[in-house]
């Protein structure tokens, strides 16, 4: 919304993986963010997710250097 775009759809989609011993925290995260929309491209896509990444998600800045994060991205164009 900040960058001006017109989204009808968002789905986000976590997988992660756990440590097999105590504690049971997560070591591996993996996001896979689809966005429907008639203007968003996946250069976008990639850029909210480096501002989230290193501005505005503060659950990111907590994990970071602990838990490996990955993610996928897919700007579905729709009709308007």
């Amino acid at each position: 919304k900040r960058m001006g775009k017109q989204i009808q759809g968002l789905q986000i989609i976590i997988q992660g993986k756990r440590r097999e011993e105590h504690p049971l925290c997560f070591e591996e995260i993996k996001l896979k963010i689809s966005v429907d929309s008639v203007d968003v491209t996946e250069e976008d896509l990639k850029k909210a997710v480096k501002l989230a990444e290193e501005k505005f998600c503060p659950v990111w800045a907590m994990i970071k250097g602990n838990v490996i994060v990955t993610y996928e991205l897919y700007a579905n164009i729709v009709a308007f």
